[in-house]
């Protein structure tokens, strides 16, 4: 080793020092040009005689950083009553949806006097079905899981009109990919008859098929070597110690059964539920966990269930449509956007069926047709009200209040109405029979009497002959 302050020591610190300066000079020329995040900077240290790497920033991630979030702020800062897009790192962009204040909305200043009435489709006898009997449309992966609503079309054909039963059977019958418009041509130029029952439907609720809570029982910052560029580099991560790795899945009885993996999702366990990390390391040994956000901005506390898994609501989405008993029909769906709430553009292709030749299975796997559930299961009472409508007898509420009735003496006299009953040759000699037989009838009480009288007087009396 060189002795202190002489020329050879003097010369090593020099050359130590140009050697520094030089790579410190490459480094950051490489700063300001680089698209990587960090540079690092291998600087000698005479005391240990070993390289030390140091990062720094790079200036052109900076910039591009500070650009990217002065377009955000700028974006955000003139949004009025709009909506604006936020580029995010990693080059993506989500959507900022804005809302007012709640208030009372503006008056209507003027309205058109009504001249004309319009009509609309209100085909509402399967709501009066105990139970309802529906069918399920597979519509997995055609629409968005978040969709709310849909808008259905039922071409039901007259099942009373043979040619449109017979057309429906032989044409359409079991077919799913009917087209919308040539459909329409088809039945209007065939002069078919058919009603349209027109819906907008709510879809069924759906469900999260995984679910679980994690307690963060540690957090801490490490050291890790990464190699990038084939130069290794140091970082200083947070890693947070969970009390387990694992999860549930609501279809298995079983609880914990799925186990945590690198690219799922964690959100802080809060009531908004609005701040999301991805798992972007995993050591299985201390069950500590490397973390990256991607939305929101709620810290990670070490808590118990302060961490819950986040996935995506179930995937598989199906529509229910009603149907009643002997409906040949055809069903075309348009899809609602959730948040335009505009149907889309075109149906979908139609599907025909004939409701009574459907089946359902019991508990027992016991098989039976729509038509024979509907017969001996089904209170149907949308017959009771269609046979209100034909046997039509207005309410009391809307009848009419007679005008009270003027009373005159004149009007008030007994006055015989039957004498074509009561004055005719019939009636005179069942009158004239009847009193005979009174007549007769005296006669023979007045025999009767004197009768008594001379049997008595034998009975009390001697008689003598001469």
């Amino acid at each position: 080793m060189s002795a202190s302050n002489s020329i050879s020591h003097l010369l090593e610190q020099f050359l130590e020092l140009n050697t520094n300066s030089l790579e410190t000079f490459e480094r950051i020329n490489e700063a300001i040009s680089t698209d990587k995040e960090t540079v690092t900077i291998d600087l000698f240290d005479s005391r240990t005689g070993e390289m030390t790497a140091i990062q720094i920033p790079a200036f052109g991630f900076l910039k591009r950083e500070i650009e990217r979030i002065d377009k955000n702020l700028t974006a955000i800062s003139g949004l009025d009553t709009s909506s604006a897009n936020v580029k995010l790192k990693d080059g993506s962009y989500r959507k900022i949806h804005t809302s007012k204040l709640k208030g009372p909305s503006l008056p209507i200043k003027s309205l058109a006097t009504p001249k004309e009435f319009n009509t609309q489709l209100n085909d509402f006898f399967e709501d009066f079905l105990n139970p309802l009997l529906t069918i399920s449309l597979d519509v997995k992966g055609q629409i968005p899981v978040d969709t709310e609503r849909v808008y259905t079309e039922r071409f039901i054909f007259n099942h009373e009109d043979l040619a449109s039963t017979e057309s429906f059977d032989e044409i359409y019958k079991g077919s799913n990919d009917i087209d919308y418009s040539k459909f329409i041509s088809r039945i209007k130029e065939g002069g078919l008859t058919y009603r349209i029952d027109a819906e907008t439907v709510d879809m069924p609720i759906r469900s999260i098929q995984y679910n679980g809570q994690l307690d963060v029982l540690k957090v801490e910052n490490v050291e890790k070597t990464q190699l990038i560029d084939g130069v290794s580099q140091t970082k200083t991560v947070k890693v947070y110690t969970l009390n387990k790795l694992t999860y549930s899945d609501s279809d298995k009885e079983m609880k914990d059964t799925e186990t945590l993996k690198i690219g799922d999702s964690l959100v802080v366990n809060t009531s908004e539920y609005n701040t999301r990390y991805r798992v972007t390391s995993i050591d299985s040994s201390t069950t500590q966990v490397e973390l990256s956000l991607l939305e929101g901005y709620s810290p990670i506390k070490i808590a118990a269930n302060a961490l819950a898994i986040y996935k995506d609501i179930d995937a598989s989405v199906s529509i229910e449509v009603k149907v009643g008993f002997n409906e040949r029909q055809v069903v075309f769906v348009k899809p609602i956007d959730p948040i335009s709430k505009l149907p889309a553009t075109d149906f979908s292709p139609g599907v025909a069926f004939f409701s009574n030749e459907l089946t359902i299975q019991n508990e027992d796997g016991i098989v039976t047709t729509l038509a024979k559930y509907y017969k001996e299961e089904v209170a149907d009472f949308g017959q009771f009200i269609k046979a209100l409508k034909v046997d039509y007898i207005p309410p009391a509420s809307e009848g009419l209040i007679p005008d009270a009735p003027i009373v005159e003496v004149d009007n008030f006299k007994v006055t015989q109405i039957n004498k074509h009953l009561t004055q005719n040759s019939a009636v005179t000699q069942v009158k004239k029979i009847k009193a005979d037989k009174l007549k007769a009838k005296e006669v023979i009480k007045k025999l009767d009497t004197t009768i008594q009288k001379k049997r008595k007087l034998i009975a009390t009396k001697k008689f003598s002959s001469k």
